[in-house]
């Protein structure tokens, strides 16, 4: 009952979620499979990262060291460089195509 009440309460269908799920997981599987598997940060690159982003590793206005903040530091910086390409490759896309968005589509949201 709580699912129901959630899809109308948002205006879809359960067939529709079913599809916007369906797309979004096809789209991180591409992506995954484009941009994901093969960047391994070196040591001086995550640890840059740390010291260039410490709001990202400060728990209770505390700076966690190095050592506990390695794992997320990596992570973030494989999303990161991820991102990058993919804007990246959005850009070079873009350069060589012919794009027209409509009048309004830009203010109200994206892919």
């Amino acid at each position: 009952q709580a699912f129901e009440r959630a899809l109308e309460e948002v205006g879809i269908s359960e067939e529709q979620l079913r599809g916007y799920l369906r797309d979004d997981l096809r789209m991180q599987v591409y992506l995954r499979q484009r941009f994901g598997a093969a960047y391994q940060p070196a040591e001086s690159d995550i640890l840059q990262y740390y010291r260039t982003h410490p709001s990202e590793f400060t728990r209770n206005g505390v700076l966690l060291n190095y050592g506990e903040a390695y794992d997320d530091a990596r992570a973030a910086l494989i999303v990161a460089r991820r991102e990058q390409q993919v804007q990246d490759w959005l850009s070079g896309l873009r350069r060589r195509a012919d794009i027209i968005v409509p009048a309004g589509a830009r203010a109200g949201g994206g892919l």
